[in-house]
């Protein structure tokens, strides 16, 4: 499939020790596929790394993805 021009934001939260707490594609400029595909993306990276500061735990981080 041709990603040119596609894009996608997504809302995520992560939890400790690394889970994720909320995901949500707010904005996909993109196939279906493309979308699915990059929400199991995230889901397969699971756990996170531990971030440098605990505070950043429950934070809602917004993510572009542009290929």
């Amino acid at each position: 499939e041709e990603t040119f021009g596609m894009s996608a934001t997504v809302s995520l939260s992560i939890r400790p020790p690394g889970y994720i707490k909320s995901l949500k594609v707010v904005n996909c400029n993109g196939s279906r596929p493309f979308c699915d595909s990059l929400v199991a993306a995230i889901n397969r990276s699971e756990p996170f790394p531990r971030p440098r500061f605990d505070e950043l735990y429950n934070e809602n981080l917004r993510i572009i993805f542009e290929p």
